[in-house]
């Protein structure tokens, strides 16, 4: 049993715990947007939520770590960055958590087709996207965190997509969504790029990523 448990560390590890704000807050922020506007707030809806975002979480960092593994072992001056360092450590490869990171999304669509069977068609939509801009922040076509558009991609995807994921899974409809309410959440997943980008500036620079910082 203990080696069992010891086992599952390295996978703990690569889903950063620690970084779960950076989902949990955006899912809040859109659930109390929908509570505000339209009165709206179910609890099946809220536990379905944040599964989703549990998974939303395991895929995009497994899929970070995977792309980022040539920069991550170069990468010495990481603090609250760098990755989740797994792969440097050789406790698992950027392979193994590549294969991992279908089984989060396989759990995404489940929970979506749930929702969808329910009376919210919406989260197949949603699912897409999701799935679009966790792979292309890293990877190919679009790569945007190497080309230098990482932090408006982070401000879309997790301070705009992930609060309107929330929203219309708890109203149902996207028609009551206070746009300018975006506004905030996008700004600081900005600038949260950019900060957590600065220790990894020397790594990044030698590995060719065009961060803000670099």
């Amino acid at each position: 049993m203990l080696v069992n448990r010891l086992s599952a560390l390295p996978w703990l590890q690569a889903a950063r715990p620690v970084a779960h704000g950076m989902i949990a807050l955006p899912l809040l922020w859109g659930q109390a947007l929908a509570l505000l506007v339209t009165g709206q707030f179910h609890w099946q809806w809220f536990i379905a939520l944040h599964i989703y975002g549990l998974a939303c979480q395991v895929y995009i960092l497994y899929l970070n770590d995977y792309a980022d593994e040539a920069v991550d072992k170069i990468n010495n001056t990481y603090w609250f960055s760098g990755g989740s360092r797994v792969v440097p450590e050789g406790q698992l490869s950027g392979q193994q958590l590549y294969k991992a990171s279908f089984i989060a999304l396989a759990a995404m669509a489940l929970i979506a087709m749930a929702s969808s069977a329910n009376g919210r068609p919406g989260m197949l939509f949603f699912l897409g996207l999701s799935a679009f801009a966790a792979w292309n922040y890293s990877l190919a076509p679009l790569r945007s965190s190497y080309r230098g558009y990482g932090e408006l991609h982070q401000g879309l995807s997790c301070g705009v997509l992930l609060p309107l994921t929330a929203f219309y899974l708890q109203s149902g409809s996207l028609l009551n969504v206070p746009w300018l309410m975006m506004a905030p959440m996008f700004l600081v997943f900005y600038a949260g790029n950019i900060i957590t980008a600065l220790p990894d500036t020397p790594s990044d620079a030698h590995g060719g990523k065009r961060t803000y910082p670099v």
